[in-house]
């Protein structure tokens, strides 16, 4: 902690995520817009979205939010998060 990270260890302790999580390979930055799309399927607000972000301008919502037809409207929580 503290220092800064070697981008070819981070790198590869990203693919070893994926590879133990059995996801396919994918560009760390894939993950940005994962994480924005999942926020606008549950609903997040835009302003909280943006803080974890760390975007300046909501614009980049409609740049990094992909959001399938199935997480809009009512009940768009329940695309992503299992019924128990």
């Amino acid at each position: 902690m503290g220092r800064p990270l070697d981008p070819r260890a981070d790198y590869q302790d990203w693919r070893d995520l994926l590879t133990d999580a059995e996801v396919r390979p994918a560009r760390l930055h894939d993950a940005r817009h994962s994480a924005a799309t999942c926020s606008s399927c549950l609903m997040v607000p835009t302003r909280a979205v943006m803080d974890v972000m760390c975007w300046s301008q909501a614009s980049m919502t409609t740049r990094y939010q992909h959001v399938p037809p199935r997480c809009s409207g009512d009940g768009a929580a329940g695309a992503l998060v299992p019924a128990r």
